[in-house]
Formats: structure tokens, sequence, C-alpha cells
């Protein structure tokens, strides 16, 4: 258990032991603490289970001859309980150990990709989709938060950049992996494939740490916060409007990027090679967020990524069909991407207290799910309305609003409030 001191008639948690705390700061293999190799490696496997069966999903629901509204709700249901069931399990990543927690996420995705190999109805598969969805929701906020949990304030720029890339790969390896399970047996043999990974993230699970250890700081908190409350911390208010706009921005890029350079000329293997190289520049530029942080501070840096998303969005039609174009366009929009998303993460963490980084990470889960959902269906409306160009340039505009922001000009993350602030402990071995 970790002890409780006053410090000027405040609560202070104090690290367990400076043999603990070297023991969590301790950098091995890519310049990562063993327990944080494991939670990367863990929840890496769960992600790969998931995206192999990404591609075949929408192959199964027209395989059991599903209404196209009823694809949509497959697709759809993913995000639905990660929306309903964030803030409860941010609530229980604050409160259970870490290993408990992670549990909960492989049974999730075993369950999802078990009922999806088994069944040939389409409610049980619009069930498999939402339990998918929230394995990933589940992963992502406990391991985010037990990260910050045993990595100093100061080296988490670099720990979150390393972390996002290992994790980020099941991005490229997933849906390739599916499609070539799905080309080799059909449909069910990418489910399987995602159900053998699923199996064999369980027991990695077990080797995670059996409780959340403290950071080697003295946290001054005023215990646990209500989740309302913290939204009325700048600098999360900030970090979450932003979140969500680059979500919903660029969800025009995975619902009608492609159509639209299909209709401009550009052939399926043109596409291909430009979707490809955005992927690889998202994500290959996630370690450099430390030395671009170091640089610019992280809600200018932040403000920056937002603007060179917009520009790059917005340039998307000038450049049409010249493939030299949109092949730089694709790289501008991998860096900027790439970096946003560990970005907000390491905001969030040094935003709130130790006693709120489940919540505060549900929270932006819950905002990055509502731009994943409202994203796609303004972008639809829009598009259907005035063409594909204009769908574009009102993504450009929504990410342009962030510079507006008074938050915005801030050159640290780190906004001062109770529950927020950090001592360096004397237990610290990297002080």
């Amino acid at each position: 258990m970790r002890a409780r001191v006053s410090v000027n008639h405040r609560d202070v948690k104090i690290a367990p032991s400076t043999a603990e705390t070297a023991r969590a700061q301790s950098r091995g293999w890519y310049g990562l603490s063993p327990a944080v190799m494991r939670m990367s490696v863990f929840n890496f496997t769960i992600f790969l289970a998931w995206q192999i069966t990404l591609p075949v999903a929408p192959l199964l629901a027209q395989s059991m001859n599903a209404a196209p509204l009823w694809i949509g709700l497959t697709i759809g249901a993913r995000g639905l309980l990660p929306m309903v069931l964030g803030l409860p399990i941010g609530w229980l990543t604050d409160r259970l150990p870490v290993r408990t927690v992670q549990v909960m996420g492989g049974g999730c995705v075993l369950a999802a990709t078990a009922l999806m190999a088994g069944t040939n109805s389409i409610i049980p598969l619009i069930i498999a989709q939402a339990l998918g969805g929230l394995s990933v929701t589940v992963a992502s906020i406990a391991g985010q938060a037990f990260i910050a949990s045993v990595t100093a304030t100061r080296d988490r720029d670099e720990v979150y950049g390393r972390y996002s890339l290992i994790v980020a790969l099941d991005n490229v390896a997933g849906p390739a992996l599916g499609g070539l399970l799905a080309q080799w047996g059909g449909p069910k043999a990418a489910v399987v494939g995602g159900l053998v990974l699923a199996v064999a993230a369980l027991p990695l699970a077990l080797v995670l740490p059996s409780r959340r250890t403290a950071a080697p700081v003295l946290i001054a908190t005023p215990r646990s916060q209500h989740p309302l409350a913290l939204l009325g911390l700048p600098t999360v208010l900030f970090t979450l409007f932003a979140s969500f706009l680059v979500i919903f921005s660029t969800s025009v890029k995975s619902s009608f990027y492609v159509i639209y350079l299909d209709r401009i000329g550009l052939g399926s293997g043109a596409i291909g090679i430009v979707l490809a190289i955005s992927g690889a520049a998202r994500t290959v530029v996630r370690p450099m967020l430390s030395w671009a942080t170091a640089r610019t501070g992280r809600p200018r840096l932040l403000v920056f990524v937002c603007l060179t998303l917009a520009a790059g969005l917005a340039m998307v039609p000038v450049a049409g069909s010249r493939m030299t174009g949109q092949v730089a366009l694709a790289v501008l929009h991998g860096i900027a991407y790439g970096l946003s998303q560990p970005l907000t993460i390491t905001m969030m963490s040094h935003a709130v207290s130790v006693d709120n980084l489940g919540l505060a990470f549900a929270w932006r889960q819950i905002f990055s799910r509502c731009g994943e959902l409202l994203g796609p269906l303004t972008m639809g409306w829009v598009a259907g309305a005035a063409g594909l160009e204009p769908v574009f340039w009102l993504a450009a505009g929504m990410l342009a609003i962030v510079a507006l922001l008074p938050a915005a000009r801030r050159r640290d993350g780190a906004v001062p409030s109770p529950g927020a602030e950090e001592k360096t402990a004397e237990t610290d071995p990297h002080a």
C-alpha cells in the first residue's frame, strides 16, 4: 500500500520504495521498462487480434444477406459500448489491479472473435462488433493509465511515443494479415486467426503487474475527482476537444478519401500506395514526440499538428489526380496524425493526478468515439448535398478551430490545479 502523509496540510502519496521505483523506471529493450514493454506487447496482441477481423466484418454481414442498413449498424456497433461504458471502465481502472482490468479486455476480444467465428446471423455479429470495440477501449484506457502511473512526468513524451509506435504496428499488420487469411480460406479464416491471437493474449495478461504502481513522485491529491470535474480543467477540455476534432475531421480519410481518389482517376494500385505511405509515416513518426514537444510545448504542438492536418486535407482537391501531390499530402497527413495521438495521451496524463488517470483516458476515448461516429455521418450529408470536394474543406475548417481556443496559447501542457501538482520525491532515483 502507498503511504499518505501531510505536506502543508495536504494529503500526499509516497512511492512505495526506492527499489520498487527503480524497477518501474529501469529501462530495457527499446528504452522501455520491462513493465511498460509487457503492457505494450499485450495491447499489441489484443489490438492485432481485433484488427485482423475488421476487413472481413462487412463481408460476413453481406454473406448473411444483410441489408445495407444492417451492415452499417454492424460496423457502427464498434463504438456503442465504448461511449456508454467508457467512464465506468475508467473508474475501474483507477481502482482495480491493471492485470484484472486487462483480463477483462482480453475476455471481451476472445468472446467477440469466438462469436464471429460461430455465428451465421446478423444480431450475434453486431453483438460481437460491440464487444470487440469495448475490448480495445478497455485495453487502451488501462494501458495508457498504467504507463503514466509508472513513468516520471518528464519521460512520458518519450515513453508514450515509443509505446504508441509498437501498438500502431497492428494498423498495418492486422488488415494485411486478415486480407491474406480471407483470401486463403474465406472471411471465417481471418476470424479464426483473430481468435487464436485472442487466446494467446490471455497468458500475456498474467505477467502484467498485479496492482497499479505509483509513479516515483510525491503527488498532492484530494483523492479521486468526480468525472465531470475533470472537464473543468483547461488542458483536459482543450485536449478532449482537439481529440474530437482530429478524429471527426480525419474520418474523411476512412470514408470518402478512397472514393474521391477513385473518382478522379487514380487506379487501385496507386490508391494502395498512397494509403500505405500515409500509414507508414503515421507509424514511424511517433518516437519523435519527445523531440517535438521539447521545442514547442505540448499545446502549441497540438495546434501546429491540427493546422498541418487542416492544410493537408484542404489541399487534397487541389492536388487532384497528380500522384506526386497526393503522395506528398499523404506523408504530411501521416506525420501530423501520427504525432496527434500520443500527444493527446501525454497531455491528458500531465493534466490530472494519478488517482484520475483512468477517468481522464476514458473521457478521451469517449470524445474520440463520438468523433468517429459523427464524422462520417456529417461528411456523408455534406457529400450528398454539395459533392466530395467540400467535404475536405469542411474537415480542414473544423481542425482550424483548435487554434482559436484559449489553452492553445500555453507552452506547457500541464495546468496547475488541485490534484495535479507533482513534487519530486527523494526516493526518485532519477532526480
